[in-house]
């Protein structure tokens, strides 16, 4: 940003791929990394942005065009309270698990809760919606948003792979809090922690092989704690937002054989893609729903299946 720089002046928004432009660079800055993003209005004076004793915050330059031509919209396009705005996948996955007035309904992962809040809408707020997250600062943000949507949810700090007890308990509800009665939830939404590759575009991504490879044995005990959770003809929805095949239709192939109580069935609305080819039968690729740029219906990067639970035979 040029010293004469002032807020209302027009610049153009470039991304320094290779990090060569350093801090207090004078000259004018040409690098083979460095990548048009867009056009916007300066917001903060230069002084804002660079000063070591000032704690950046807020909007430094507000987008106006962008190389993509989408328009911005963002929380405040819509009064306060009226809706809430989500990715196209993520709306259908929750469509998809079909939470009904009267269900116990289980989010395993729930922070920032707009998963959360979606389900108690489906539900018309008469169902009993569980939801757990790990750290204390995410249960505040998801008790936040549902209170902002009036969800009646019941919100809860807890590792989600720590929550099933040992046998049925008798003295508490779910409204109580984890640990859980096994088959105690009719629908549960395993929106699982993951590498975030189809989260939004990325200019660059520095996550290292082993940092990706560390999510898989998450997402299998998680896994554990859903289905031992889940209700016998009881629906469990897992989903991420991420691309590789590991986390998405491998984690599918190791749950059908792990778990042979559980059937994958096709979702209640398709718009993405089959799962793609190498780990599960045809038959199955086409039940999981693939989004991103290369299917049909253009959106971020997410995976998503629906399973059901099979009733024991006596």
């Amino acid at each position: 940003m040029l010293s004469g720089c002032q807020i209302g002046d027009l610049v153009s928004i470039y991304a320094d791929v290779h990090k060569k432009c350093k801090k207090g660079f004078q000259k004018l800055f040409e690098d083979e990394g460095k990548l048009f993003i867009g056009n916007g209005i300066v917001k903060m004076q230069r002084y804002q942005l660079f000063s070591n004793n000032i704690v950046q915050k807020g909007i430094a330059v507000e987008v106006k065009e962008t190389t993509s031509g989408c328009p911005s919209i963002g929380d405040d396009f819509l009064p306060s309270g009226t809706a809430l705005l989500q990715n196209l996948p993520s709306i259908i996955c929750v469509a998809c698990l079909d939470p009904q007035p009267g269900d116990t309904v289980l989010d395993m992962c729930a922070s920032p809760g707009n998963k959360t809040t979606h389900i108690a809408e489906l539900t018309r707020n008469q169902g009993t919606i569980v939801a757990i997250d790990k750290t204390k600062n995410k249960v505040k943000q998801l008790k936040a948003l549902c209170e902002k949507f009036g969800a009646k949810v019941h919100c809860f700090e807890a590792d989600s792979t720590k929550i099933v007890a040992l046998s049925q308990i008798s003295d508490k509800t779910v409204c109580d809090g984890p640990p859980f009665s096994p088959e105690a939830f009719d629908r549960i939404l395993l929106d699982a922690p993951c590498s975030v590759l189809g989260k939004r575009p990325q200019i660059v991504n520095r996550l290292s092989k082993k940092e990706i490879r560390s999510y898989v044995p998450i997402q299998r005990k998680l896994f554990e704690s859903a289905v031992k959770l889940l209700k016998p003809n009881g629906t469990l929805v897992y989903s991420t937002c991420t691309i590789t095949l590991a986390e998405n239709e491998a984690m599918v192939a190791w749950a059908l054989k792990t778990f042979e109580n559980l059937k994958l069935i096709k979702p209640k609305i398709t718009m993405g893609s089959p799962g793609w080819a190498g780990v599960l039968a045809d038959e199955d690729r086409r039940l999981v729903q693939r989004f991103g740029s290369e299917c049909d219906v253009d959106s971020v990067g997410f995976f998503f299946a629906c399973f059901v639970k099979k009733k024991e035979e006596k």
